[in-house]
C-alpha cells in the first residue's frame, strides 16, 4: 500500500486554491461582479471563497469554467504511481473495482 505524505491541511489548501483563484481573476481583469455573472454563482460566494476559501465544489467547477481552468480538475484523484512502461501495461490489466471492502 501506498502512502502519501500530506504536508497541508485541508484548510491550508482551501486558502491556496482561493489566493490562485484570486490571482487568475485578476489576471483576466474581472472584478468580482464580473466573475460572477460569468459563472453563475453568486457575488456572495465568490467574495466569500476568496476571503475563506469555502465554496461548494459544483461552484467551484463553475467558477473555473468561467476562467478557462476546467480541464486543471480532470487529473483530480488519478493514480500516478506509473513510473514504468511495464507498470502501465500492468494497470491496463487490472479490473477496475466497483467497490471498496472494509
Amino acid at each position: 500500500m501506498d502512502f502519501k505524505l500530506n504536508i497541508n491541511t485541508p484548510q491550508e489548501v482551501e486558502s491556496q486554491i482561493a489566493v490562485k483563484l484570486k490571482k487568475l481573476r485578476l489576471k483576466n481583469n474581472f472584478t468580482r461582479e464580473t466573475l460572477s455573472k460569468n459563472s453563475g454563482v453568486s457575488f456572495s460566494s465568490v467574495k466569500r471563497f476568496e476571503t475563506t476559501g469555502k465554496i461548494s465544489f459544483t461552484n467551484l467547477l463553475k467558477i473555473a469554467s468561467a476562467l478557462g481552468s476546467l480541464n486543471d480538475f480532470s487529473s483530480i484523484f488519478e493514480d500516478n504511481n506509473v513510473v514504468s512502461i511495464a507498470d502501465l501495461e500492468k494497470s491496463q490489466l487490472v479490473k477496475n473495482r466497483k467497490r471498496g471492502r472494509v
